[in-house]
């Protein structure tokens, strides 16, 4: 595969995804893919579950027609458009913010084995991959720079993109009270128990 990254590898494949698939207009404000394209955050589900899981959240909002997934991670894709092929933007944006994140990878992963599957369970073949291009020493040099090497996965550097900010609030990490006293507890004397 050269030095073509999984991103570029998933938008390949999203781009070819078979034409027998309903299409979904990038205008169809009902339809939930379309989410991709406007990827926002909600500010409740950062608060509540972080960043990664509020990215997890809405991925799984926006794909939620085409989940499940089996236990091979791949998840039924039965849609196609500029909506679904903003998945690869997506993943690439907030992998390269979170680059650690297990969860965005396996979006990553499954995202590429399940439009592979889709592609070659309508018949189709996998579009082929462009070859590395050769660089210089000092193109390759200028590359490395600005690309993060992710567990296998490639990704532009944090200066590159610009996702949008979110507020995030850090939560404690246990929710035992730090300070149990209570200057107004009034502490009585048990009475006697009268019962026979």
């Amino acid at each position: 595969m050269g030095s073509l990254s999984k991103f570029e590898q998933l938008r390949l494949y999203l781009k070819a995804l078979p034409a027998s698939l309903e299409e979904v207009s990038p205008t169809d404000v009902d339809a939930n893919v379309n989410r991709l394209l406007n990827f926002v955050l909600d500010d409740e589900w950062v608060q509540d579950v972080g960043e990664e899981g509020a990215v997890n959240r809405a991925i799984e909002a926006a794909l939620h027609k085409f989940l499940p997934r089996n236990d091979a991670g791949i998840f039924f894709i039965s849609q196609r458009g500029k909506g679904v092929e903003a998945l690869a933007d997506v993943l690439e944006i907030w992998l390269t913010k979170i680059p650690n994140s297990m969860l965005l990878q396996n979006w990553l992963r499954s995202s590429i084995e399940s439009s592979k599957k889709c592609i070659q369970s309508h018949g189709g073949s996998l579009p082929e991959l462009p070859k590395a291009r050769s660089t210089t020493a000092k193109e390759a040099n200028r590359q490395s720079e600005t690309q993060l090497t992710l567990d296998g996965l490639v990704a532009p550097s944090k200066t590159q993109v610009n996702p949008q900010k979110s507020r995030i609030h850090k939560k404690p990490d246990t929710k035992v009270l730090p300070n149990i006293d209570d200057p107004n507890y009034v502490d009585t004397d048990e009475s006697d128990d009268e019962r026979k």
